[in-house]
């Protein structure tokens, strides 16, 4: 028996990542630990994959290179500040794509003093909510659902409620779900 010895999980389907590693941790190696991980687990498996985590560093390049070698993944979440970090052209197949975000403003950009405590990627806003909604199925061809959730503070209101029936009852095939108190709202194309 060697201290190298792993066990194989050749039937799971879902990677929720939890984890401390930056990419500045000196004994971090991307290509190693993905390494790893698929002698554990056999990747061609993996529909979804979640990295729940909003305020965490996750690190870029494991993260770029586990998506790539996912051929069935179709459901990602993740914070939109790690999204725009993400190579998307390796994950093209995805159907299902949640991006959390830290707080809700309806005012870009935002002016209360926490707010500005927070780099704006961690910040929706009603410009982006329609900058994702116009520009998501042309990055992912066969998106049928985003999901926008607020974590920390703030959040939607009545008035939130009527900009997205204004803005989005023009454009007839897109749909949407308003779930004010989980602070959710979900997109579906």
């Amino acid at each position: 028996m060697t201290h190298n010895e792993y066990r194989y999980f050749p039937n799971i389907n879902e990677l929720i990542l939890l984890s401390n590693l930056t990419s500045d941790c000196q004994q971090f190696a991307s290509m190693e630990y993905f390494n790893n991980l698929k002698n554990m687990i056999n990747l061609s498996n993996i529909t979804l994959v979640s990295f729940p985590e909003e305020t965490h560093q996750y690190p870029i390049e494991l993260i770029n290179i586990l998506l790539k070698n996912l051929p069935k993944l179709n459901s990602l979440t993740v914070s939109h500040r790690l999204y725009l970090c993400l190579k998307t052209q390796s994950i093209s197949s995805l159907k299902t794509l949640t991006l959390i975000f830290a707080i809700y403003s309806s005012i870009s950009p935002p002016t209360t003093r926490m707010r500005h405590l927070l780099p704006s990627n961690q910040i929706l806003t009603n410009e982006l909510i329609l900058e994702l909604v116009r520009t998501l199925s042309s990055i992912f061809p066969e998106i049928q659902t985003l999901t926008l959730l607020v974590r920390e503070l703030d959040v939607f209101d009545n008035q939130f409620s009527e900009w997205l029936e204004k803005k989005f009852f023009i454009e007839q095939s897109i749909s949407y779900d308003l779930f004010m108190s989980d602070k959710i709202v979900r997109f579906y194309f």
